[in-house]
């Protein structure tokens, strides 16, 4: 003898939804940042002011205390 179940029969299914339309991806505009100066051109130019200041001091000194130099040569005979 087939014993009957208690349970109900499955509601019929519904027709499926259609699919939504796929959302468009959110463009972001990046503005891209002018590049600086490399590092190399400001390491260049930092060392080039620091050797004409070098060049300037030591030349200073020459004149200042031997009379001789460059660029100040003879400028301080009065003192």
């Amino acid at each position: 003898m087939a014993m009957r179940s208690n349970k109900p029969a499955p509601a019929p299914r519904r027709p499926a939804k259609p699919a939504k339309p796929e959302r468009k991806p959110k463009v972001v505009v990046v503005e891209e940042e002018k590049p600086g100066m490399p590092v190399e051109a400001v390491l260049s130019l930092v060392t080039f002011l620091l050797l004409v200041a070098a060049i300037l001091t030591i030349d200073y000194a020459n004149g200042r205390n031997f009379g001789g130099g460059w660029l100040f040569k003879g400028q301080y005979e009065g003192q």
